[in-house]
C-alpha cells in the first residue's frame, strides 16, 4: 500500500501554513517541507532523503553544470530557472595582446603609458607626451574630492610648501610657502612676507580697498611712510635731468613739510635738532656737507661752507629769539654782524635817487660823490660824514 502526500508548486506551498507533523511535497523544486503549525509553507526537511543536505552542485534540482570548464561560474538563467556555468572574460591566461583594440610590441619599456591613437590603446613613453608640441590637460583632486589643480581652468586651489619654479599661470588660492621663481601673472590676494627681487606691474590696495601703489600711472598714496632702516631713499634712475620732490594741495589749503621729533618724556631742555635740511656732495672725495638748515629749541640755524667746516661759527646765520646773527651763533642785538656791512653804494644823487623811489627813515647808502655815507631823515637824505 503506497503512502501519498500533500503536493503543489513551491509558490502554492507558500500559501498556507500547514499543521504540525503536516508533511509537503513541491513539485517543481523537488523539496520536501514538515508543517509547525506557525509557519507559512513549513520548514524544509533537511538529509539525504529531502535533497536539502546535497553536498554536490550536481545534486541540485536547480543547477545545470553540462560542459563546465575551470574558471566557469555559477550564472542564472531565467530561461530555464536553474543556475547553469559560464566562462568569465578576462578570468585565466588572457593579457593585453589578447584584446582587440590593444596593440602592444614584443617588448613594451618600463613606465609606458597606454594611450589611444585614434585606432587602437598603443604603449608609449609618458615623457614623450609631455614634450609633444600639444596640450594634454589633468585634474588633480584632493582627498575630499575637491579640485586642487584644474587644468581646465588654468586654478591652483590649496597650500603650496616648497619652491615653485617657472612660469605661474592662472589663479591660486590658499597659502605659498617656499620660493616663487619665474613670472607670476594675475592677482596677489593676501599677505606677502619676504624680499620682491623684480618688476610689479599692476596696483597695491588697502584693506579698505583704497588704492597705495598704483603701478600704472607710477604714483604712491600713504598718509604715513615708514622707514625700515633709519633712510628712505629716491634715487633719480635717469641722470639727464634733475630730481624734483613736489608737494602740492588741491583746492584752498596749504602745502606743509613738518620735521619733528617724537618722545614720551621732555624734550623742551634738549638742543637737538627737531630736523634738517642737508646739502652735500658724494664724489671720489667721498661724501662732503656743504650746507644745511634745522632748527633746534635755541634757534634755527644756517650753515653754509664748501669745506664742510660745520664747527666754524663765522660760517652760521642764526634766527634766535628774535634776534638774527650773521657770523655768530649767539647774537647779541636784534642784528648782531660778526664782519663787515656794505650798504648800497652809488655813483651820485641822481643814481641813489634813480634806485630808491620811495625811501624811507633809517636807510643808509654810500654815495661815491664826495665819499660820502648818507641816512634818509624821513625827509631828505643827509651826510653823514
Amino acid at each position: 500500500m503506497a503512502l501519498r502526500l500533500r503536493r503543489g508548486t513551491d509558490a502554492e506551498r507558500l500559501l498556507i501554513t500547514p499543521v504540525e507533523g503536516e508533511l509537503i511535497y513541491t513539485t517543481d523544486t523537488k523539496l520536501l517541507y514538515a508543517g509547525d503549525g506557525s509557519t507559512a509553507g513549513g520548514t524544509l526537511v533537511t538529509g539525504s532523503g529531502g535533497g536539502g543536505g546535497s553536498t554536490t552542485l550536481d545534486a541540485l534540482t536547480d543547477t545545470d553544470l553540462t560542459g563546465a570548464s575551470d574558471n566557469d561560474v555559477l550564472t542564472y538563467n531565467s530561461g530555464t530557472s536553474k543556475w547553469e556555468s559560464a566562462a568569465v572574460p578576462g578570468v585565466g591566461s588572457i593579457g593585453l595582446n589578447d584584446l582587440s583594440d590593444v596593440f602592444m610590441p614584443s617588448t613594451p619599456s618600463r613606465n609606458e603609458v597606454l594611450r589611444f591613437d585614434g585606432v587602437n590603446f598603443t604603449a608609449y613613453p609618458i615623457s614623450s607626451i609631455f614634450n609633444e608640441q600639444q596640450n594634454y590637460k589633468i585634474n588633480i583632486v584632493g582627498d575630499d574630492s575637491t579640485i586642487i589643480i584644474n587644468t581646465d581652468t588654468n586654478n591652483v586651489t590649496g597650500n603650496f610648501f616648497g619652491n615653485v619654479t617657472g612660469d605661474t599661470a592662472g589663479t591660486h588660492t590658499g597659502e605659498v610657502v617656499g620660493d616663487v621663481t619665474g613670472d607670476l601673472t594675475g592677482n596677489v590676494i593676501g599677505n606677502v612676507t619676504g624680499i620682491m627681487d623684480g618688476d610689479l606691474t599692476g596696483s597695491v590696495f588697502s584693506d579698505d580697498s583704497t588704492i597705495i601703489i598704483d603701478g600704472v600711472n607710477n604714483t604712491i598714496y600713504a598718509s604715513d611712510v615708514v622707514a625700515v632702516t633709519n633712510e628712505i631713499d629716491i634715487t633719480n634712475q635717469d641722470d639727464t635731468s634733475n630730481t624734483q620732490v613736489n608737494v602740492k594741495t588741491s583746492g584752498a589749503r596749504s602745502s606743509l613739510l613738518n620735521f619733528s621729533r617724537v618722545s614720551t618724556g621732555d624734550l623742551s631742555s634738549d638742543n637737538i635738532a627737531h630736523g634738517r635740511i642737508t646739502f652735500s656732495r658724494n664724489d671720489s672725495n667721498g661724501l662732503v656737507t656743504t650746507g644745511f638748515i634745522n632748527a633746534t629749541n635755541d634757534g634755527l640755524f644756517i650753515f653754509q661752507d664748501s669745506a664742510a667746516n660745520a664747527a666754524d661759527a663765522s660760517r652760521y646765520s642764526v634766527f634766535k629769539d628774535g634776534a638774527l646773527g650773521i657770523g655768530t651763533t649767539t647774537p647779541a642785538a636784534t642784528l648782531d654782524v660778526q664782519g663787515t656791512i656794505k650798504p648800497g653804494v652809488y655813483a651820485d644823487d641822481a643814481a641813489r635817487d634813480a634806485a630808491i623811489t620811495s625811501p624811507v627813515a633809517g636807510m643808509m647808502v654810500f654815495n661815491t660823490t664826495g665819499a660820502k655815507f648818507q641816512g634818509y631823515d624821513g625827509t631828505s637824505w643827509v651826510n653823514l660824514n
